[in-house]
């Protein structure tokens, strides 16, 4: 009943499908396994179902319920969605002692109302100073995602006014130290007209349930004009990865369908800024049709409905310009019987503008059809005089997945119908200036000037950089793209690169739909744009007054009745049966009777817990005597080994000698006798051989048995100059993981100092990473240097038989910290981790080149001996420019597509087979063989740097090498681990990011792993930087 209310269909994510399928067909009804909306014509009642899986005799149906129209609530649902904190001040000084004031407040919130609290005074202070100079941002979903955006804050924001650049987090976390709302005005940008993408807005109008009523009072069947069948799919099962697939070609076969869905949600965005937030727009302009969609969103055009039927009657984007493409075969004089894709094909191409429009006038049938960026653009006509352009250029090219003939001479005689489709009455003129590439100016708001523009542009290439730069030059400097995906943003930040700028947007496939939105006003309000954020924050609850009066309690005695059960439950009859929906589901009344006999169940499950809590109870009591004794023992000094001092002459509470013993598990020879019940039992331990890389700990606050959040640790690694991990490295500088294993580490050791696995004597736990995040500071020389460790525990759950754990860290060395985050740890018993569903809840989700097929990909078997030639040995004077060899030679082949992967700027895939004798499973874990995940992470920068050197990124550098990234910031995400059976592993990486300054190269990707069909790392911010040798 409330997802009737709140129209949405609830998420049923291990739903796998009604167990008697043949009973379902040609029923209305359809599950899915994540959230999306509900929508229904104007005045229409939604439906719903319960449905009742079969009882033991067989017996199942549906339970149906119906709503009644009912005026929606007129208030955003983002209270309880994520959290945005604004922190004003007029200073570095006074910022950063804001930052920390909301440090401790978040560190003492421990529940969702003292959060909301600490969220809304944060507010408060906001509204009453908005005029301060700067304002920083702080977004996440809850506490810990906040603290840890904090604990990157105070760097980031001190290295923002120092380098005069915005610091930004994956999470939202923003801060300019040069506001440009006093510079200049919000453009708001409408990408093109195929954008759409199944999936798209799955959880908007939940977030923002007034959408529903402000926008059905426009359109009567706002499902149906949006494309909600082909934006959401339904099935009664979960789709397959082909299925999914088959739906997005159906969305992109559908152009009027991608036009309507595009120009909807261009109006949902626009609306949610404007109306709920107040973001009030100097300037619009358009990619392409976004330019219709700019003139609807603005409310220049207002009847959508009538304009709906015109596009879907109209016979444009159905036979003439797209499908068969009649306009096209009758100009160019093509018969019937040649295929639809056999002379019209659209192109994207990655090359300088003026060579590809000079290739293209050498082609008769071949148009420049859309620029996107002085060195990306889309050509489009006959598919071999385009094939003969791309070879004459040499260059990148991806054929576009719709088929529609878009800005083309070609199309100039459907210009008049084009016109007619433009024509709409001008029902107001908002004080906004509309740019068109049809002039590349303002639009004039008088009906037929801006049908003939309009029908002008779409019949014309469009030159969209001409365009950004005309606005840009009319004072826009804040630029919101209000449509799907985040095409324009992208474009932007490379055609204005170098001038005072911020391009955001308010949708990004498969980004979390409240993040992006608070992400997008986490950098409006760091700019000083007004904006009204008051919906976002829960109330202060009011202060009730009760009074005490004394009440007399009657006592007597108990008496437990047990009523006389039935043979079955007296027959139902159905008050509400429509014909066409419950025909097969009258056996639904059987549901009554199981429900009675979930009575008796209840009885049996509650004796059944008393006799459990009675077990738990006494184990309970052994752990007790385990911490009185391991608690003694920490009191008496007998807990802490006695070792000698370190070089620097500080006392080693634990030598490399007993790191060493635990690392081979022998747990009491390094923690004394309070280990010594558990002799001969395999514990957690922690890596040993080349993956220790600790030397000392040399202090440790925390009680043993107490697992309580502020307990520390300091450790050392003592970094020989000739590391393996140097030697073997195409460069004397630290692999990645090696910075993950020496900052992680000790966070295992703390754990196990603290007695975590003893918790629970009897569960045979192994322990691992979770996830985690790190920010790379800088770069020191740590050849034969010592790395400082800390690390402290953040919080500590047990929950159903696994324990899970958060730290933070930091490395520093001669008291300067250059690398720090946070990660979470989890102990589990062996069954969870068989059982482990990967990051997709258990569904298959195949890598992005083999979804697609028609990607092509340059193949390198690294292990060919020509291959080898050219990646491991490097060229002469360039001793650096290679792959690692050794234990840091982690892939088998690895395959590239230059212009690739979701951002279009580069994709590489690669895979290895596991080898059952690999280094890595003797050095983690002793009795516990498996993967690091860090090495998954060196494996992903291994194949970045494949993909460097086979795409010449340091071809202009002397001596170039590879290094990491300084001033930057990696998160992982594991599900799933690779132990030594498990035969083969996959990986790709998406390149989002490609930085060229004199000397220097910057490489940066989104990238997973893959275990089998199941998808199990997530790494965002992978990437590698190349610089010249010094």
């Amino acid at each position: 009943m409330l997802c009737l209310h709140q129209r949405f269909i609830p998420a049923q994510p291990d739903w796998q499908g009604p167990e008697a399928p043949e009973r379902w067909k040609g029923t209305p009804f359809y599950v899915d396994v994540v959230s999306r909306p509900w929508f229904a014509p104007t005045g229409e009642r939604r439906v719903a179902a319960f449905y009742v899986p079969a009882n033991s005799q067989g017996s199942g149906g549906a339970v149906i319920l119906t709503d009644t129209p009912s005026p929606r609530r007129d208030s955003c649902d983002l209270q309880h969605a994520a959290c945005l904190l604004p922190l004003v001040a007029e200073s570095q000084a006074a910022l950063l002692a804001r930052l920390a004031g909301v440090r401790e407040a978040l560190t003492d919130a421990r529940t969702e109302a003292e959060l909301h609290t600490v969220a809304r005074r944060c507010y408060e202070t906001y509204r009453e100073a908005r005029a301060a100079r700067y304002t920083l941002c702080l977004v996440g979903e809850d506490r810990d995602a906040l603290l840890r955006d904090v604990a990157f804050a105070f760097e980031g924001v001190a290295r923002a006014f120092e380098t005069q650049q915005p610091w930004q987090t994956p999470g939202g976390s923003y801060f300019t130290p040069r506001p440009l709302a006093g510079e200049g005005a919000v453009a708001f940008v409408y990408p093109g007209a195929f954008n759409a993408y199944p999936n798209l807005g799955r959880d908007l109008f939940r977030l923002f349930p007034q959408l529903h009523e402000r926008f059905e009072k426009a359109v009567s069947d706002l499902g149906n004009v949006m494309g909600e069948r082909f934006l959401y799919p339904r099935s009664l099962v979960p789709l397959s990865r082909v299925e999914q697939r088959a739906a997005e070609e159906a969305l992109l076969a559908q152009p009027v369908t991608l036009i309507e869905a595009g120009t909807i949600f261009a109006m949902l965005f626009t609306s949610i800024l404007r109306d709920d937030f107040g973001v009030r727009p100097a300037a619009a302009l358009g990619y392409s049709l976004g330019e219709a969609s700019m003139l609807w969103a603005n409310g220049v055009w207002q009847d959508a409905e009538t304009s709906s039927r015109a596009w879907r009657h109209s016979s444009l984007f159905r036979t003439r310009l797209a499908g068969p493409k009649e306009a096209i075969r009758g100009a160019w004089g093509i018969a019937p019987t040649v295929g639809d894709d056999a002379f019209w094909r659209t192109y994207l191409l990655k090359a300088p503008v003026d060579a590809v429009r000079t290739q293209a006038a050498q082609e008769p049938r071949v148009e420049l059809t859309m620029i996107n960026t002085p060195d990306e653009c889309l050509i489009g006509g006959d598919p071999a005089g385009c094939q003969r352009v791309i070879q004459a250029l040499g260059c990148h090219a991806l054929p576009v997945p719709y088929d529609a003939v878009i800005h083309a001479a070609a199309m100039r005689l459907e210009q008049p119908a084009l016109v007619e489709l433009y024509t709409h009455a001008v029902r107001q003129r908002p004080p906004v200036v509309f740019y068109s590439a049809a002039g590349y100016g303002p639009l004039t708001l008088e009906s037929p000037a801006l049908a003939r523009a309009l029908a002008d542009m779409t019949c014309h290439a469009v030159d969209f950089p001409r365009l950004v730069r005309r606005v840009y030059a009319d004072g826009a400097r804040l630029f919101v793209e209000v449509g799907p995906q985040r095409t324009c943003t992208r474009w932007i930040e490379r055609i204005l690169a170098g001038q005072p700028h911020a391009a955001v947007a308010m949708d990004k496939k498969g980004a979390a739909t409240a993040l992006q939105v608070f992400g997008v006003l986490a950098q409006l309000l760091s700019h000083g744009v007004a904006i009204e954020l008051g919906q976002l924050y829960v109330p202060e609850a009011p202060a009730l007054a009760f009074q005490e009066l004394p009440v007399a309690v009657p006592v007597g005695a108990l008496e437990a009745v047990q009523a006389e059960r039935t043979g079955s439950p007296s027959p139902l009859t159905a008050p509400f049966k429509p014909a066409a929906m419950l025909e097969s589901f009258d056996l639904v009344y059987h549901a009554y009777e199981d429900a009675t006999r979930h009575c008796q169940h209840l009885v049996e499950a509650h004796s059944a817990f008393l006799q459990a809590r009675q077990a738990a109870l006494r184990e309970t009591g052994a752990l007790i005597r385990w911490q009185i004794d391991a608690y003694r023992q920490w009191l008496n000094g007998t807990w802490r080994r006695e070792s000698p001092a370190d070089g620097a002459g500080r006392q080693a509470l634990f030598d490399e000698a007993a790191l060493q013993a635990f690392a081979a598990g022998s747990p009491e020879r390094c923690f004394g006798s309070a280990y010594a019940a558990f002799a001969g039992r395999r514990l957690p331990c922690i890596p040993n051989g080349d993956l220790l890389l600790m030397s000392r700990i040399v202090e440790v606050t925390g009680k043993p048995g107490a697992l309580q959040p502020g307990a520390s640790l300091v450790g050392e690694y003592d970094v020989p100059a000739d590391a393996w991990f140097y030697r073997q490295n195409a460069a004397p500088v630290m692999p990645y993981a090696v910075l993950m294993e020496i900052a992680l580490q000790p966070c295992g050791f703390l754990s196990a100092y603290l007695g975590s696995a003893l918790s629970c004597p009897k569960s045979d736990f192994y322990f691992r990473n979770l996830d985690g995040v790190g920010r790379l500071l800088g770069e020191p020389e740590l050849h034969g240097r010592t790395v400082t460790n800390r690390v402290r525990l953040l919080s500590s759950t047990t929950l159903g038989g696994v324990i899970l754990q958060r730290f933070a860290f930091t490395l520093a060395c001669e008291e300067k910290t250059f690398y720090e985050g946070e990660a979470s740890f989890g102990y589990f018993e062996a069954a969870a981790l068989q059982t482990q569903a990967g990051l997709d809840s258990g569904q298959t989700t195949l890598p992005w080149y083999k979804a697609h097929a028609e990607a092509t990909a340059e193949g390198l078997e690294l292990r060919d001996p020509a291959v080898r030639q050219r990646y491991y040995v490097a060229p002469p004077g360039r001793p650096h420019y290679r792959l690692a060899e050794g234990q840091l030679d982690l892939l088998e082949r690895v395959g590239i597509v230059a212009d690739g992967g979701h951002h279009g700027r580069g994709y590489v895939y690669a895979d290895a087979i596991v080898d059952p004798r690999a280094w890595f499973f003797k050095n983690h874990f002793y009795q516990d063989p498996v993967m690091p995940g860090s090495l998954g992470v060196q494996a992903i920068q291994q194949a970045l740097q494949a993909y460097a050197i086979h795409e010449g990124l340091g071809a202009g550098l002397h001596n170039p090498i590879f290094t990491q990234i300084p001033e930057h910031q990696v998160s992982w995400k594991y599900r799933g681990q690779i132990q030594p059976g498990d035969g083969a592993l996959a990986l790709e990486a998406h390149v989002r990011e490609v930085r060229e300054r004199p000397g220097e190269v910057t490489l940066v990707s989104d990238a997973s792993l893959w275990k089998a069909d199941r998808r199990i790392y997530e790494v965002h911010g992978v990437g590698i930087g190349i610089r010249e040798k010094v």
